[in-house]
């Protein structure tokens, strides 16, 4: 037994070591893309009247039924989940939840499908994880805060569509937001137990968010995904670097720095949290995604931008450049892609079988339509004849 112990230990440090090694081959900013996401085609879904082409949540749904694809979308405003069939850009259904009463759920904040007659709904007003039937039953509520805690403090998890919750094990992680300052002393990841309703805060926030008399900005962008080995990859507004942890022991880093900054600013702490124009004079990372279909992760970012255009209009977090970073499922950097201005949902992209799809609902794009849902479908090529 201690042989194997020993075995075991020796393997991952020589994993360990190798990660290592590896990120510092990342490092040089100056590149030769291998590979660039290029425009294959459109996807657009029909929206009633009452459904905005904006939302914080959607994702794509696979049932095991009739295998058959649905992209799902939170309607806040109506407090529904609904069902497009993905193939005809359909509305396939529409789950509406009260506010109050024996099934009430409170203010909708994110979904999770399991199957399409067992659903999880986040209710940021309970502070609840509930579970409902297809008809909108309440099955079981489970508490997010720990017993005899204050929220104060404690952290608020949320939904949206790069902070996934994911289900293993019987077990849900959560991207957690910290109800009180210091935030960078708080926990970003809430776990929620199914067997005994059990939650707790675990993780920390990286170094970058520890340094000086500033903290990283943008906490609420905290980004996760799965890796091809199952672990989970986090990425953070404000640092390059992505961060691999296997159930949250283990600890790897991956640099993942974009070619267009050298570094993020830090947050000033006199600066309000709210305050857009410093949301707009920095560079910052969006969210991370794996690729299964073509073994690559995409981790978007967003370029900063002067307060005002060459017409002297105050600029917004909606005009800013996005660029996407291509990695490999060994993190190693082969390519990133400036999109186009004034075109993309900054919120939204879904990673399905023909490609990446990025939500165009900006809302200076000249081509929005009220009651039409597009996206831009893209696929990998590979550049310079590698």
């Amino acid at each position: 037994m201690r042989v194997l112990l020993a075995i075991a230990m020796l393997v991952l440090m020589l994993v360990a070591c190798t990660r290592e090694k590896s990120q510092s081959e990342h490092r040089p900013l100056t590149r030769i893309d291998s590979v660039g996401l290029v425009e294959i085609g459109r996807k657009e879904f029909s929206l009633d009247s009452t459904t905005s082409y904006q939302t914080l949540l959607m994702s794509v749904y696979r049932s095991e039924l009739d295998n058959k694809r649905y992209l799902v979308y939170e309607n806040r405003a109506n407090q529904t989940v609904q069902f497009y069939d993905f193939d005809t850009g359909l509305l396939w259904r529409e789950l509406k939840y009260t506010r109050e009463g024996p099934n009430g759920v409170g203010k909708l904040r994110g979904f999770y499908v399991h199957t399409l007659d067992s659903i999880y709904l986040m209710s940021s007003k309970y502070y609840q994880f509930i579970l409902v039937d297809g008809s909108g039953n309440v099955l079981k509520r489970y508490p997010l805060i720990d017993r005899g805690t204050q929220i104060a403090d404690w952290s608020l998890p949320a939904i949206y569509t790069s902070t996934s919750a994911f289900l293993r094990d019987g077990r849900f992680y959560f991207v957690a937001f910290p109800e009180s300052m210091p935030i960078e002393k708080q926990k970003p990841i809430l776990t929620l137990n199914l067997a005994d309703s059990s939650c707790r805060l675990r993780y920390r926030f990286p170094d970058s968010y520890q340094q000086g008399n500033t903290w990283g900005m943008l906490t609420g962008e905290v980004s996760v995904t799965e890796t091809y080995e199952g672990s989970f990859l986090y990425s953070f507004a404000s640092d390059p670097y992505l961060y691999e942890t296997n159930d949250h022991q283990a600890e790897w880093k991956h640099f993942a720095g974009s070619r267009f900054f050298n570094e993020t600013q830090p947050w000033d702490k006199g600066v309000g949290l709210g305050a857009e124009e410093a949301f707009v004079t920095r560079n910052y990372f969006l969210g991370i995604g794996y690729d299964r279909f073509r073994e690559v992760y995409y981790r978007f970012t967003h370029l900063a931008l002067p307060t005002r255009n060459t017409r002297n209009e105050k600029n917004s977090i909606w005009n800013k450049p996005m660029s996407v970073i291509i990695l490999s499922k060994n993190f190693k950097i082969i390519g990133e892609t400036l999109l186009d201005m004034d075109k993309y949902d900054f919120r939204n992209w879904l990673v399905v079988e023909e490609g990446l799809l990025i939500c165009n609902s900006n809302q200076h794009n000249p081509e929005v339509e009220e009651g039409k849902l597009k996206f831009t479908l893209f696929t990998l090529k590979v550049l310079n004849g590698k």
